[in-house]
């Protein structure tokens, strides 16, 4: 089987990332450059995305080329820039703009600097100011930015603006964790738990969401003992929220379906209260715990093997309830009974 290019996979299949991807590379297209909002400035697997922008572009016009710099601590953008792109030789008087007249030489023309590193508000600025002296250019000799930003920086109106939360969300990090798993010789519900714990603990991170999916049935069976980064509270809340997923809404349909099946001898409890002193108004409002009661109290029979399961749902959904987790052991033995 052969290996899985996850970055390739994240930013050319996943329908978000993807998303971003051609929007950034239509932007350059247009000669606009682009601020990029991403969380401390920091893209996930920013060379992988910066490749599928420039093989997005180039596809459609191969005459542009892309230049990725960090940004220097200090001084003049466009000082620098152009002083990257001649070794330094560029002469320029005090008084010209060193962008407008690499522009005339031709010096730009069809060249995307992309621009990382950057940190704080006034380096922002700098490099912001430079994108608006860029747009002054006329469009046949404009080169343009992209420039990765940091979250929550005010937006300019001469510039395309992309914030990739506005792109990317769980839905996206889901499906990754989900084609990942699926590749996988597991059963289907350690697939998906698997899936749902690399998603819980990845923090938003794909490539986190990718090494925790390579941990395979090691993160399954004990996710609470290995290391992950995180302190005990996170890992805990996590590995707690991935269970909900699995099986909390699981429970519940199997609890239905048991009512079902067992109509005529539980309809005798519609009109009872339940725990809140609410009337219990048709059969899909009787709670777990009131079919226990009944049964222990005589009033309801349930055959043996749905009664076994009603304790097992019961048991379980009570801990995940108050915000407990449940062994593996324990959710295998409840995986059997649910449907």
């Amino acid at each position: 089987m052969p290996m899985l290019n996850e970055p390739e996979l994240w930013w050319n299949e996943m329908p978000g990332p993807s998303n971003l991807v051609e929007e950034a590379a239509e932007q350059l297209l247009q000669r606009e450059s682009v601020a990029l909002h991403c969380a401390e400035g920091v893209i996930p697997w920013e060379e992988d995305f910066r490749i599928s922008v420039k093989e997005k572009v180039q596809r459609r016009d191969p005459d542009f080329l892309l230049d990725a710099y960090t940004a220097p601590a200090q001084g003049d953008p466009g000082r620098w820039v152009v002083d990257q792109l001649t070794g330094g030789g560029f002469f320029c008087l005090p008084s010209e703009d060193p962008v407008q007249k690499a522009s005339a030489q031709g010096l730009l023309k069809n060249r995307i600097l992309w621009v990382s590193g950057i940190r704080e508000k006034r380096q922002a600025d700098d490099w912001l100011d430079l994108t608006q002296r860029m747009k002054r250019v006329p469009p046949r000799q404009r080169g343009c930015v992209v420039l990765l930003l940091p979250s929550g920086l005010p937006g300019r109106s001469w510039l395309a603006e992309l914030d990739m939360e506005a792109f990317v969300g769980e839905y996206d990090l889901h499906f990754f964790a989900e084609t990942l798993t699926s590749r996988r010789r597991m059963p289907r519900f350690e697939k998906k738990y698997l899936a749902e714990l690399a998603v819980a603990l990845s923090q938003g991170d794909p490539g986190r969401c990718a090494r925790f999916t390579a941990m395979g049935r090691r993160l399954v069976e004990a996710p609470e003992a290995l290391e992950m980064g995180m302190d005990h509270a996170d890992r805990h809340h996590a590995v707690w929220l991935a269970q909900m997923r699995v099986v909390f809404a699981k429970i519940e349909e199997t609890k239905f379906a048991i009512l079902q099946r067992n109509q005529a001898a539980v309809s005798d409890l519609v009109g009872d209260r339940d725990d809140f002193e609410n009337y219990i108004v048709e059969i899909g409002d009787i709670e777990l715990r009131h079919l226990i009661h009944a049964s222990k109290n005589g009033r309801l029979w349930l055959p043996a093997e749905d009664w076994q399961t009603v304790q097992i749902l019961y048991a379980n959904r009570n801990q995940l309830a108050h915000h407990h987790t449940l062994s593996f052991q324990e959710l295998e033995e409840l995986n059997e009974r649910l449907l």
